[in-house]
């Protein structure tokens, strides 16, 4: 068996599943092998066939094509024939007396028993005698063989018919004969019996049940073997192997059902004119059945011999197979048996050294090291049982000790499944309790939070991870909300339990009162240091108006450098305080509609000195964006702090980018520099507060760390979102996504500055 055989065995073995080789056993298996090995065998058999088919099938064309050959030839040589007996007819004198030539024309008949008439034709067409009695008159102007023997001066031939006089199929042939003036005298004509071809093919030896036939191109049969009698005259348009004869037009074999619906191997070929017609064929068909035969009883012998062989090969195989494979597999599967249920000290009595052999000797080796390790392995379970226990115990302390509350729930019902000492104490304990549905959480202003809004929803239904989520309250019945510093993560079971979910939560109470009790501090600070750095900043400006008197240079210069620190320190103030609002949530949102490009366009105007200082290319797209409906104060603080970070870091002759684009559901604002880019490694503190990266500290010494966390927190508690991309000395990109349907109304105790 070939390489690719046994791929295939192999292939079809593999696709069985685990329980369909069970059902199947390996007495089966081997089964099925045996008949799979009998498949080359069948396939031989089928190529043999095929083979001895086609050569049936050639011999048998050339058969048919050998019969039609001799019927073509008799058919020359009888026209040959004709041509003789008129040419010698036309000397004779007798012809032109009518009793005399109807007696002559009769004995020709007589002598030429192939011949189904001759007789003589006046030029006009009338018959003037015949061989066969007539009763006048008759014309046969019309007729083919008369108007070409006319028409050529020689002898011609007529189309295959049914005479007119004699009533048989015949085909006519036509002589002219002239008087020596050269005027026509008449046409002498000769009538071949078409049924002397029957007698043609029953003196050849046919095989049982030919038909063969002559069909004129109107579908008439003009011959027929056997029965001629019930054929003649008729018309087969419709017949299969007709239609295919006359849509062919030449020369061929077919295998059709003939005149008697019989399928036959039929060869056909058109019969010869003189003018050149083909349309008139003899057909010779041979039985689809006879040619078959000796192919069957070939086919027959050769399935008989296959079986003989296959069933042999089976019972051989089965014995063998029994003897040598099955007998000593059971030992082994009687041993596993026992081996399975406990008894480790069975073993498999010696066996020939083959691989079922090996197979035993295997087996005898696992189970001897399996009876050793068993001795050992109650003992090595106690003592791994011993350490599990204690590691359970440690961590049952750590985790009961922890100094936040540590819960464990079910995902995604919330029902707790473990909770320590601090989880106990802050949310109360219940077994079964349902962490989202049972315990209430709020916002800083004490509204219930929806449960799909949740973070930990968002870990219980969607295995989201969350780590050091603010702004989350706990809302005890007649207690203050508890803020939260929450953790959370998915764990995925593998057993029954499923999956759960771990949430870290820690009071922040304190720490929050603390942080708003600083911001406090630093807005007080910053208000109170604003009224004084604000009446410096007009003293200064007095002054270098020219208020106080005129200035010497040095005083002029010293008085610049004044109020250019002094309007840092007020920018910085103004900083200190929108953080400690936005921080405290004390500050008001005032929505109006703003036409966004115009306001780019104002702020670019404000900055338009310190641009083309620089020599900055600024190039705007605002893509159809024009009405937005929000607060201009706070828009100002997000715009603002993005353009004057690309102005202030990016070097003379760079290029600025801002963009402008909406979405279904929000704004988007971006800007694009050239500048100085922030490190990878400093990327995730870019949004701290009074963070400054390392590269731009030489660069610009006055930035505060303030601008991007107060346009991030701006942003978030309006509903938006920032982020950014940045490559360092090629380049940083800022962008906002404000909500599309604008910010909404909020009262506050402090406005943006």
């Amino acid at each position: 068996m070939t390489g690719k055989k046994l791929k295939i065995l192999d292939a079809w073995y593999n696709s069985l599943d685990m329980d369909n080789r069970r059902r199947i056993g390996l007495r089966g298996e081997l089964l099925i092998l045996g008949m799979l090995c009998v498949l080359p065998f069948v396939a031989l058999l089928a190529a043999r066939d095929h083979e001895a088919r086609a050569f049936s099938r050639h011999n048998a064309e050339e058969t048919a094509k050998h019969i039609t050959w001799i019927a073509l030839t008799g058919q020359t040589l009888q026209i040959k024939s004709a041509q003789q007996i008129l040419t010698a007819l036309s000397v004779v004198p007798e012809i032109w007396n009518a009793d005399d030539c109807n007696k002559l024309m009769g004995e020709l008949i007589a002598q030429n028993p192939r011949y189904a008439n001759f007789g003589l034709i006046a030029p006009n067409g009338d018959i003037l005698c015949s061989g066969v009695p007539f009763t006048p008159p008759i014309n046969v102007a019309d007729r083919l063989y008369f108007k070409k023997a006319i028409e050529t001066k020689t002898f011609a031939m007529g189309e295959y018919q049914i005479g007119r006089i004699t009533g048989v199929p015949t085909v006519n042939f036509g002589f002219p004969v002239y008087a020596k003036n050269g005027d026509l005298r008449g046409v002498l004509i000769g009538a071949l019996n078409l049924l002397w071809m029957n007698r043609v093919l029953e003196g050849i030896t046919l095989p049982p049940d030919t038909e063969s036939f002559i069909v004129d191109r109107n579908g008439t049969v003009l011959a027929h073997h056997p029965n001629p009698d019930a054929w003649i005259g008729k018309t087969f348009t419709g017949s299969p192997v007709v239609n295919h004869i006359f849509s062919n037009g030449k020369e061929d074999t077919v295998e059709a059902q003939g005149l008697d619906g019989i399928t036959r191997l039929f060869s056909y070929a058109p019969l010869p004119t003189v003018f050149g017609g083909g349309e008139t064929y003899v057909v010779i068909g041979l039985s689809s059945a006879v040619v078959a035969a000796d192919s069957n009883r070939i086919l027959q012998r050769d399935i008989l011999i296959v079986a003989i062989m296959a069933a042999m090969m089976l019972i051989f195989g089965w014995i063998a197979g029994e003897q040598i494979l099955l007998r000593r597999l059971q030992v082994l599967v009687d041993a596993s048996k026992r081996f399975a249920s406990g008894r480790f000290s069975t073993m498999i009595p010696p066996m020939v050294h083959d691989e079922i052999g090996q197979l035993a000797s295997s087996f005898n080796e696992m189970a001897s090291q399996l009876k050793e390790l068993y001795k050992n392995l109650e003992g090595k379970v106690r003592e791994k049982t011993k350490e599990i226990e204690s590691e359970r115990e440690l961590l049952e302390t750590l985790l009961e000790n922890l100094p936040v509350a540590a819960i464990v729930v079910d995902a995604p019902s919330g029902s707790l499944r473990i909770i320590n000492r601090m989880g106990k104490q802050l949310l109360g304990y219940k077994k079964g309790k349902r962490i989202l549905n049972e315990c209430l959480f709020v916002n800083e202003a004490g509204i219930r939070i929806p449960e799909n809004e949740l973070p930990l929803s968002d870990t219980l239904n969607k295995g989201k991870t969350f780590i050091n989520h603010t702004g989350l309250f706990l809302k005890k019945e007649n207690l203050a909300p508890i803020a939260l510093r929450t953790s959370g993560a998915i764990v995925r079971g593998e057993g029954p339990e499923g999956d759960s979910a771990i949430f870290i939560m820690e009071d922040t109470t304190k720490e929050l009162a603390i942080d708003r009790a600083k911001s406090e501090f630093v807005s007080l600070a910053s208000h109170q240091l604003r009224t004084p750095l604000t009446a410096t900043n007009w003293f200064c400006e007095l002054l270098l108006e020219g208020s106080g008197g005129k200035l010497t240079k040095k005083q002029l210069e010293l008085l610049t450098q004044l109020h250019e620190s002094n309007s840092r320190m007020v920018a910085l103030v103004n900083s200190l305080l929108n953080v400690s609002r936005i921080e405290a949530g004390k500050f008001s949102i005032e929505p109006t509609k703003i036409d966004l490009p115009e306001f780019v366009d104002g702020l670019l105007s404000e900055y338009r000195q310190r641009i083309e200082r620089k020599n900055l290319l600024v190039e705007t797209d605002y893509d159809a964006v024009d009405g937005y409906r929000g607060d201009p104060k706070l828009v100002r603080v997000i715009l603002e702090n993005f353009l004057l970070n690309a102005i202030n870091y990016t070097p003379g002759n760079g290029k600025i980018a801002i963009t402008l684009a909406k979405t279904e559901t929000e704004i988007h604002i971006e800007v694009k520099d050239t500048g100085y880019g922030i490190p990878r490694n400093e990327q995730d503190k870019i949004f701290s507060k009074l963070f400054r990266g390392s590269n731009i500290r030489n660069v610009d010494t006055e930035g505060s760390g303030l601008g991007l966390y107060l346009v991030k927190t701006l942003v978030e508690q309006v509903g938006g979102r920032v982020w950014f991309e940045s490559t360092e000395k090629k380049g940083s990109t800022f962008s906002a996504a404000l909500p599309i349907e604008g910010m909404t109304q909020r009262k506050g105790t402090a406005e943006m500055i």
